[in-house]
């Protein structure tokens, strides 16, 4: 089968296996891509898409195709050529949604030629490749600056807007600059903060718009006393933000994770690996073992969607951390990690290696 066709068919099932999310939906609508019929960039990564559909979807055996690779170093090297030089504004549009497609597809592409368990991160010899995708992320928002897709005249502005108030949002949390209300704890197992040295969290961030309606009816003592609370949280937070390297990752995972991996939250999900930081980037390839464990739950959580390009990654690396924790913590006695490692263990083997 030629890859135009295998792009086609691929396209036709696109709703089912990507567009849960309104943004992807909306840069993956077939009119949307018709300058990909013209423009070389957008041509071969959307044809590298579709080969690399077919082989996540099959079996973990398959190995990447020639046709794959060939598409996939050419929207590279396309790419490449588009930011050497000044961007044409007729061509912002392309190379924002390239860079957008190339940024999900590489979580893919990372993994269509392992076999096993060993040859993922952390449990294979280190590599330039190891966590890649945090790097392909920061180039993916640099040219978000290039192109400015929130420009009235883009044809992406929309869900450019959608993901830049998401992001914006999920990179605050933990930070104490977002709104706060009660919550109950549905999926994060007791012990997952205290295991950071954070205090277990009370309130939490809500990205839905908060109702104030019973504002009047709350007595002047106790909002005195939340405003004393409050400043007295703020100091500690700030203070915690300082010391204690895990702070900020744990308490934005207690409010993402803690959501409904439901249509209106997929993005939500998405975006909050996207939004570790530097320093906690670092710790993660340093394999430090409680920043690996902060992703794998996060992995265990994301994988359950089962979205063709984030499926495979998720659940071949959250294993290969699993592994990688269970041998270091038996090896010196953590028995609390140990613990903690049941519930993400147990969602990633609930995931069966074949798409449904």
């Amino acid at each position: 089968m030629s890859t135009r066709r295998k792009f086609y068919l691929w396209h036709s099932r696109y709703d089912k296996n990507v567009a849960s999310m309104s943004f992807m939906g909306t840069i993956t609508n077939p009119s949307v891509l018709t300058p990909a019929h013209q423009n070389p960039l957008l041509m071969h990564v959307v044809l590298a898409i579709a080969e690399m559909h077919d082989l996540v979807t099959e079996s973990f055996g398959n190995r990447r195709s020639y046709s794959l690779t060939y598409h996939w170093c050419n929207a590279m090297s396309s790419m490449r050529q588009f930011l050497a030089k000044p961007i044409p504004l007729s061509e912002r549009d392309v190379l924002w949604v390239s860079a957008n497609m190339i940024s999900l597809s590489h979580l893919a592409y990372t993994h269509i030629d392992e076999r096993s368990l060993e040859e993922a991160w952390p449990l294979r010899p280190p590599s330039p490749a190891d966590l890649s995708w945090f790097t392909i992320c920061d180039g993916q928002k640099i040219i978000a600056e290039l192109t400015n897709p929130l420009r009235e005249d883009s044809a992406f502005c929309l869900p450019a807007r959608e993901m830049c108030t998401i992001s914006t949002w999920v990179s605050r949390l933990g930070k104490g600059d977002t709104e706060t209300k009660e919550r109950s704890r549905r999926w994060l197992p007791d012990g997952f903060e205290a295991f950071f040295g954070v205090s277990c969290s009370h309130y939490t961030s809500s990205y839905t718009t908060r109702s104030d309606s019973n504002t009047d009816n709350v007595g002047t003592n106790y909002r005195h006393g939340q405003e004393n609370n409050m400043n007295y949280d703020q100091t500690s937070r700030a203070d915690d933000i300082k010391t204690n390297p895990y702070y900020t990752a744990v308490k934005a995972a207690v409010e993402v994770l803690e959501l409904e991996l439901d249509r209106g939250n997929f993005l939500v999900h998405v975006c909050f690996a996207r939004a570790f930081d530097a320093s906690f980037r670092e710790m993660l390839l340093q394999k430090d073992e409680k920043a690996m464990l902060v992703l794998l739950y996060w992995y265990a959580k994301i994988c359950d969607r089962r979205i063709w390009w984030l499926w495979k990654h998720s659940y071949t690396e959250g294993l290969a951390i699993c592994k990688y924790l269970e041998m270091a913590w038996t090896a010196s006695g953590e028995s609390v990690g140990l613990g903690l490692l049941e519930l993400p263990r147990t969602c990633l083997m609930n995931v069966s290696a074949t798409m449904v």
